[in-house]
């Protein structure tokens, strides 16, 4: 590829251009400029190395070459700038990379005066490791806020603080909080959500600073509630929002999930608003209802059978074994309604895993013609084309025996 470069633009432009894709300094917006004037001001066929491949070359053909070129190169570079910043290995470099691409155009040499500007101000190279985030920022952006934090001192446990806004942070340090305060905090939500110290860290956020601004009675109160109800501290930790809620809506809502003995409990339902969250506990009530029913009772009494024929029909058809009770009471008054028997039911009892009103529409069509619905109820669940033919069959038959 390089080669190929050379020929294009000629040995010394060539040179020239290739100095720019090695250069910390360089873009491609200025390889860009610099192909455009060569090309423009030489020939494309630039020497007689170019002129025996008897090739026409443009700014076209040359661009994504050069651009590969220099991309191939910078990663590279950039990689082996992260490893000399955070002194880490080369896998370990390559993930933060990864995760903030942005560090392809940046300028090498600030980053170097920024790298050390930390390191004067207390953020050590193991810590920066830690914090690899920080080197998304610069000097004008994390200075005043190493300003304001100076007062509590720099460490493991404030360096997450300088993800917070200026603004935020000036107002949550001058809020008379105890440095004591913010670490005892820190190693409560460790202990409380089950996970390490680093991963506490990782949650100080803009969005997630309530956490420390509460009282910590109350932060206490409100963890102690959750958990005490079940809930999951990993559920808990990707849902901190839901700290935010009054302790009297907390306790209201998570003691009306219980005395409905709606299991497991999750955090939407702190979230969602009173109308759905009561349609859930009704839900939930009467599934507990249906519990207490005694299933082959029901349907005994139901089918008019003893209970070995229902334990039967249960093993055949499992839909018996998991449908509501409220569906089946509705499939059954409505059958029994249009005259269907209980035996034409027990010879085809996956009519009763139909919907309701799709069952009633079809036997309204069927009783306005005049007709008794069918020894075989398998109509009523056909394809509509199948039941149409069906229908047709019955009403012709009638026709003929008009005639």
């Amino acid at each position: 590829m390089l080669s190929r470069l050379v020929c294009v633009t000629g040995n010394v432009c060539g040179r020239s251009l290739l100095s720019l894709v090695f250069r910390p300094s360089s873009s491609k917006q200025k390889l860009q400029n610099a192909l455009q004037q060569i090309l423009r001001l030489r020939s494309f066929n630039c020497d007689s190395r170019a002129r025996n491949c008897q090739e026409e070359y443009s700014f076209v053909d040359t661009l994504p070459a050069l651009t590969t070129c220099f991309d191939s190169y910078r990663i590279e570079e950039v990689i082996f700038r992260i490893v000399k910043w955070l002194d880490c290995t080369y896998d370990e470099a390559s993930l933060v990379l990864t995760a903030m691409p942005q560090l392809r155009t940046c300028h090498f040499d600030a980053i170097d005066g920024y790298v050390k500007f930390l390191n004067e101000n207390g953020i050590s190279v193991p810590l920066l490791r830690q914090n690899s985030w920080l080197l998304e920022h610069s000097i004008t952006t994390i200075r005043p806020k190493l300003q304001i934090l100076s007062g509590w001192g720099i460490d493991a446990n404030t360096v997450p603080l300088l993800r917070v806004t200026r603004v935020s942070l000036a107002r949550y340090v001058s809020n008379q909080i105890d440095r004591s305060d913010f670490d005892n905090r820190i190693s409560f939500l460790s202990q409380s959500l089950t996970c390490s110290l680093d991963d506490v860290r990782s949650l100080v956020t803009k969005q997630n600073l309530f956490m420390f601004r509460m009282k910590y009675e109350m932060l206490v109160l409100k963890m102690n509630l959750f958990l005490d109800h079940g809930l999951a501290p990993t559920e808990l930790r990707n849902e901190l929002r839901t700290f935010k809620y009054g302790e009297k809506y907390l306790k209201d809502r998570l003691n009306r999930a219980a005395a409905a003995e709606v299991k497991p409990f999750k955090l939407w339902m702190i979230r969602t608003t009173e109308e759905d969250f009561q349609k859930l506990l009704e839900r939930r009530q009467d599934f507990n209802k249906e519990l207490c029913i005694d299933r082959l009772t029901y349907l005994t009494n139901r089918l008019g059978c003893n209970d070995r024929e229902i334990a039967v029909l249960m093993e055949t058809y499992p839909i018996l074994s998991t449908m509501s009770f409220a569906k089946m009471n509705t499939v059954f008054d409505l059958l029994y309604a249009y005259g269907v028997s209980s035996e034409q039911i027990r010879r085809f009892p996956v009519v009763l895993g139909r919907k309701s009103d799709f069952l009633e529409d079809r036997l309204k069509e069927i009783d306005s013609y005049g007709l008794k619905v069918p020894e075989r109820l398998h109509i009523l669940c056909l394809p509509k084309r199948k039941y149409d033919n069906e229908l047709r069959k019955m009403t012709s038959n009638i026709s003929d025996n008009i005639k």
